[in-house]
């Protein structure tokens, strides 16, 4: 039987539609309850991955149980089905590791006390053996001070101008 007609049998149709709208609701209520900051904004995050890499599995159960009558699980649809669930659940793990870092970074950014919206620009040092390149690296230099100047949320100091045009050794 050709794929159409195998499609055409089976009721795939019919359980991934009941799982796109059951994962809906499931995710409104979610996002309901981490809007009014009862959970944080990770947990929709890891339902959310969750969800989407669940429907693979959802049309892996529907390809194997579309049809009427007593159904058995086949090795290769449990295969299919670990397969899944270990992408993801690893791909849940790298959503929450991530929110973790960003986290622990907003809190010790918070804690140092540090302004970020002040910046830095340092003069690059010209690295040729007989200084030719000086005249690049102060143009790149004010070019990236000029750029960065016109934008309004940031204060722009100037590098240490006594080490300008200073070769390395």
């Amino acid at each position: 039987m050709s794929l159409w007609g195998e499609l055409k049998q089976r009721r795939i149709t019919q359980v991934v539609f009941a799982y796109l709208a059951g994962g809906w609701m499931v995710l409104a209520v979610i996002d309901q309850v981490v809007d009014r900051e009862v959970l944080p904004l990770v947990v929709y995050q890891a339902v959310l991955t969750l969800y989407l890499v669940g429907i693979a599995g959802a049309f892996v159960v529907g390809w194997y149980h579309g049809e009427l009558g007593e159904q058995r699980a086949p090795l290769r649809e449990i295969i299919l089905l670990s397969m899944v669930a270990v992408v993801g659940l690893g791909a849940t793990g790298v959503v929450i590791r991530k929110a973790m870092s960003e986290a622990t970074m907003r809190t010790a950014l918070a804690d140092s006390g540090l302004d970020l919206r002040s910046i830095a620009v340092l003069y690059f040092e010209d690295a040729s053996s007989d200084g030719s390149l000086l005249p690049v690296a102060e143009g790149i230099t004010e070019g990236l001070i000029s750029t960065l100047t016109q934008v309004r949320e940031l204060e722009v100091t100037r590098g240490n101008l006594a080490k300008r045009g200073t070769r390395r050794s």
